[in-house]
């Protein structure tokens, strides 16, 4: 399913659809990505919602919704969804700078001594693609050319072809721009 265009007024959004936020003055580049963290409502451009999302910290928190990408989940995949957020959530050392990874979209980080996995650390897009394959959806095909990571954008496995996905295209640029 495509985005949810919402310049066509009030929309009604479900649980864990993926919305982003505009930068300020941008028309195209999605600044900040975040999952919708309440039951079925009417949303208009620019209202700000409960989000769970990578703020740095990973957390609940609120966004300003401009863009939204609908996959359709079932009870069962809200559920194993909302597990396994309150799972990763209390994994965290409580140190936001810990948490957050531009490039991967996210990294796994493990105890030094023991080999251990402890916790991984996102973006937020990454937060948000991690989500949804805990249900084994796949929001967008990554793949790896040349240790450069590239947004695939013509696959998606349960709809969001039509979803902005300039943000991603940016960050990888400012990625490389930086650490080439």
């Amino acid at each position: 399913m495509p985005d949810i265009d919402l310049t066509q007024g009030p929309k009604n959004l479900s649980r864990y659809d993926v919305v982003g936020e505009r930068a300020e003055g941008q028309t195209l580049f999605v600044k900040h990505a975040g999952l919708l963290d309440e039951e079925s409502q009417s949303v208009k451009m620019g209202d700000e919602v409960r989000v769970l999302h990578m703020g740095p910290p990973l957390e609940q928190g609120t966004i300003k919704v401009h863009v939204v990408g609908r996959v359709p989940l079932r009870n069962d995949e809200i559920k194993i969804i909302s597990t396994w957020f309150e799972k990763i959530v209390d994994e965290y050392p409580r140190l936001p700078e810990r948490q957050y990874v531009i490039h991967p979209p996210w990294k796994d980080e493990y105890d030094q001594n023991t080999g251990v996995r402890r916790y991984r650390r996102y973006s937020c897009v990454g937060f948000v693609l991690d989500s949804h394959s805990q249900v084994d959806i796949e929001l967008l095909a990554l793949i790896v050319l040349d240790n450069q990571m590239r947004a695939q954008s013509g696959l998606a496995c349960r709809g969001l072809t039509g979803m902005d996905l300039d943000f991603l295209q940016h960050t990888r640029d400012m990625y490389q721009l930086r650490f080439g």
